[in-house]
């Protein structure tokens, strides 16, 4: 699933490998806010239409990661991060 995609130019994108330094919670929620800013996380549906989204985002990052996946996203934010 592609999550983000980036312009370009002096500001392409998120900082995504600010993401990592974050604890889980505050993680997920960054995403879902980075996925849309219309989110809601207090309301009963965040986005009408786009539960089913937020489900698998925030079941993908509690899942346990093998550490072959770990060090993939290590390289792809390694890749991303602005120096």
């Amino acid at each position: 699933m592609l999550n983000c995609t980036s312009p370009g130019g002096l500001l392409p994108s998120f900082p995504l490998d600010e993401l990592a330094k974050l604890d889980e919670e505050a993680r997920i929620e960054m995403r879902l806010g980075l996925l849309d800013n219309r989110w809601d996380p207090g309301a009963d549906d965040p986005i009408p239409g786009l539960g089913k989204i937020y489900d698998i985002m925030i079941e993908q990052s509690r899942a346990t990661k093998s550490d072959e996946v770990l060090a993939g996203e290590r390289r792809q934010l390694a890749t991303g991060s602005r120096p």
